[in-house]
């Protein structure tokens, strides 16, 4: 299972990168108060997809739930446990939407360039996940 977990990831990381690379290269600011299509019409999907396959969203669950119950710091008490962990899904989304805002606010400020470039280095790095993801099913 671990194999196959690893090995859809690494798809999905290739993917991705795919469509940075391309996007990177096609990618032109909209003009203020253009409305912008969404290139896929299901991207939380896609998102949730990355999210669910990422190895250290599983690391963070380990050292923070098992810091949080080995402590006794939540109790014994499983809504304690259920509110600690929607508080930091929330807190998680929260980032992401305040960030989302704010890029979108501001990307007139960036030249088309600078995002082209930011495409291009997280579609490398993407790629460098995705072989080192490989890597580990054969070691």
């Amino acid at each position: 299972v671990m194999t196959a977990m690893k090995g859809l990831g690494a798809v999905i990381l290739l993917v991705l990168s795919y469509r940075l690379l391309r996007e990177a290269k096609r990618y032109v600011l909209p003009t203020p108060g253009e409305r912008v299509q969404a290139l896929s019409a299901r991207p939380v999907f896609g998102v949730l997809l990355l999210y669910i396959s990422n190895p250290s969203l599983y690391a963070f669950w380990i050292a923070v739930a098992g810091t949080m119950i080995g402590h006794n710091l939540l109790g014994p008490n499983i809504w304690n446990t259920l509110v600690f962990s929607l508080a930091c899904g929330l807190g998680s989304l929260l980032w992401y939407l305040i960030l989302v805002r704010f890029v979108s606010r501001h990307q007139n400020r960036l030249r088309p360039e600078t995002f082209r470039r930011t495409l291009v280095l997280l579609a490398i790095a993407l790629i460098a996940f995705a072989v080192y993801t490989i890597g580990t099913i054969f070691i």
